[in-house]
């Protein structure tokens, strides 16, 4: 049953693929092949699950339309495949159009540019005797559509900017809602409270972002680490080094001067470095205990993760020196990484 929880080890994720491609291939339904590219994405390097960066063989041979990349903003065409044809769409943006369709009825997605915000995207069922089914409506990330074997067209959903580890909705060109919805698994265990507290801390700091207008980088931020914290528990393989903007040494000096404005950041400033030493040591005893791994690794893992936590939290301006700076790579290893992390498959209807 493809819903099953499979029992969770440590593995490689390229023995992961090697060991289940061959039976995903066999199966050619929408929602096992969608599985296996969860499978693989959430085991992959990508800091997003909704941007896989890069797809496994099996599937880029078969990838007909969509992006990879965290940011498409820039409203540049999509990618598409021989399966789909492209057209100008006359309220600006593009149409694309699968070339051929069960029973008359053809995939279309819609592009449409919505201002500085980026583009909005809209998938339909067109032609055929029935109605015009509307699969999706004003998404901010494009779907991933992929070919069967036999060329018929399947799509997944792959969750928005705004979701952290949100689910997968895998759609046919058969039929006008989901087949299935993909729910990753669960952490068996939360975050240690030392950990939250110090990110509730930190939020505090960074403060409400109230009266920011349109583009709300308060909020981008705070955005930004809660992706970010969802990596530190459950994929801290795919934490990106690159994700702070500042250095360790540029973000302790601002926020000295910061506390040196009035006598409530002062003591927040406190609270931070009271609860930093505790929060460090309490993720690593996690690491350890949930993935199995060396208390040496999961010491130096921990430094690296929460330091890189406390840094995207604040931005400020660069100085000269930090422009020659390089990001230290994030340290956890090939392996361990689970072998199941789609808890299970809801089934349409």
């Amino acid at each position: 049953m493809i819903g099953r929880l499979l029992r969770s080890t440590p593995i490689l994720a390229s023995t992961l693929l090697a060991g289940v491609v061959a039976g995903a291939q066999a199966d050619e339904s929408a929602c096992a092949q969608a599985r296996l590219l969860a499978e693989t994405v959430f085991v992959s390097d990508a800091p997003r699950l909704y941007a896989p960066q890069q797809l496994p063989e099996h599937f880029a041979e078969r990838w007909q339309l969509g992006a990879l990349a965290v940011d498409i903003s820039g409203g540049a065409p999509l990618y598409h495949g021989p399966a789909f044809g492209r057209q100008a769409d006359p309220s600006g943006g593009y149409r694309y159009t699968a070339l051929t369709g069960p029973d008359g009825v053809r995939l279309q997605v819609n592009q449409l540019h919505h201002g500085w915000q980026g583009d909005i995207y809209r998938v339909t069922l067109e032609g055929g005797a029935g109605p015009e089914g509307v699969l999706l409506e004003r998404n901010w990330r494009p779907p991933l559509v992929f070919s069967r074997a036999n060329g018929e067209l399947w799509l997944v959903t792959v969750g928005e900017p705004y979701e952290v580890l949100a689910p997968w909705k895998v759609y046919t060109a058969e039929s006008a809602s989901a087949v299935c919805e993909l729910v990753f698994q669960s952490a068996t265990e939360d975050l240690p409270l030392a950990v939250t507290r110090l990110t509730d801390l930190l939020s505090q700091a960074l403060g409400s972002g109230e009266g920011e207008g349109t583009l709300q980088p308060t909020a981008r931020i705070r955005l930004a680490a809660a992706h970010l914290q969802g990596n530190l528990q459950r994929r801290p393989w795919a934490l990106d080094a690159t994700a702070a903007y500042n250095s360790r040494a540029a973000v302790d000096a601002a926020l000295l001067q910061w506390a040196q404005q009035n006598a409530a950041h002062a003591d927040l400033l406190t609270s931070l470095m009271q609860h930093y030493g505790p929060a460090e040591q309490a993720l690593a005893d996690y690491y350890q205990h949930h993935f199995g791994v060396s208390a040496e690794l999961a010491q130096r893992m921990s430094s690296w993760a929460l330091d890189l936590l406390y840094r995207v939290w604040f931005v400020f301006p660069k100085g000269a020196e930090e422009s020659t700076q390089t990001s230290s790579s994030n340290p956890w290893p090939a392996t361990p990484r689970p072998v199941s992390v789609v808890e299970h498959i809801a089934e349409d209807g």
